[in-house]
């Protein structure tokens, strides 16, 4: 971190990984280069930062914030979800934060085709996922398909051009205790850690 602030004070150009956890916030960006538009689809962690989170989208985009956030959904749902939003007109950018509520049958190339169901012109922002041991639903094959998704988006977001991480799930494993109220859902204090990752990851991707 210590370097990410260095090279932002130096003027030099971050990398997309360190744009995204960087915790300054980005110069601001006038509103002809700003993209027009964002989509967030999540489930309960998205719901409940939704009003902090469009706050902040606000700042990034020039027109229109979409947030669908439904507790309980699945990261099942996404390859619908994904072909009808690109069905009705894919937006500038488009944030997947889906993974917390898992599917043994999920694997890397489901999140792929995901990805690749999205235009190459659309920045996409994969959100990592966190569960702590203590939480009820926290079995070792839930934690085990966790940090596979979360291993997937990052090998993924690294080898797309037009596709960045939000890294929730490094920030929460290092303060659980403070981020999470209950092992899953973030607390005040990590609602604000979600929403600047994603911020930061928009403005660094779109």
């Amino acid at each position: 971190m210590v370097a990410v602030l260095a090279q932002l004070f130096s003027g030099l150009p971050l990398s997309r990984a360190e744009a995204t956890t960087a915790t300054s916030i980005p110069a601001s960006r006038s509103s002809e280069t700003l993209p027009d538009s964002v989509w967030v689809v999540g489930d309960s962690i998205t719901a409940g930062s939704k009003a902090r989170l469009r706050d902040r989208l606000r700042r990034s985009v020039r027109r229109a914030v979409y947030i669908d956030g439904v507790g309980g959904r699945n990261v099942s749902t996404l390859d619908e979800l994904v072909t009808q939003r690109v069905r009705r007109g894919a937006t500038d950018v488009m944030v997947l934060a889906l993974g917390t509520n898992s599917d043994p049958s999920w694997t890397r190339s489901d999140y792929l085709r995901a990805v690749d169901a999205i235009p190459e012109s659309t920045a996409v922002i994969l959100v990592s996922v966190y569960k702590s041991r203590s939480a009820a639903t926290a079995t070792a094959a839930v934690l085990r398909r966790m940090a596979n998704y979360s291993r997937w988006m990052r090998e993924i977001a690294s080898a797309r051009s037009n596709v960045c991480l939000a890294d929730w799930r490094k920030a929460a494993s290092r303060e659980p205790r403070r981020l999470l109220a209950d092992g899953v859902h973030p607390s005040a204090a990590g609602k604000a850690v979600w929403v600047r990752l994603v911020g930061n990851a928009v403005d660094a991707c779109a």
